[in-house]
């Protein structure tokens, strides 16, 4: 096969790979905006991972041994001690023994019933 037809066959694969790609992508992402509904849980930061994509967070009320871990979308939307929003910076509570309200929604991503718990919003207290 000439090099310039496998070229095309090549750049046609890319193609075909970067639709579907983009088309799973957001078909993930109408999934988990119609099916997640954010839950209000109000506590105490008790780790924050070095990078803040994971964060544990110890609801009040609860009797749990450990806290459970949730994922943090970047930009996280956050309200400041003051009742303003804040987005594109890191919450200012985004730290262990900092308190805050969450909202958190489970994000489905197989049809196994698997889902991740993905903090939506942050308000400082």
């Amino acid at each position: 096969m000439p090099p310039a037809m496998q070229s095309r066959r090549i750049g046609l694969a890319l193609l075909l790979f970067c639709t579907g790609a983009a088309a799973g992508g957001a078909v993930f992402h109408y999934q988990a905006t119609q099916e997640a509904k954010p839950r209000v849980v109000r506590g105490t930061f008790t780790a924050v991972s070095s990078d803040e994509l994971q964060a544990a967070f110890h609801a009040d009320g609860s009797e749990a041994a450990r806290s459970p871990s949730y994922g943090l979308v970047k930009p996280t939307p956050w309200e400041d001690g003051s009742g303003r929003w804040q987005e594109g910076r890191r919450p200012d509570c985004l730290s262990a023994g900092r308190r805050a309200e969450i909202a958190v929604a489970d994000i489905p991503y197989s049809e196994g019933h698997r889902s991740a718990k993905i903090i939506v919003s942050v308000r400082c207290r």
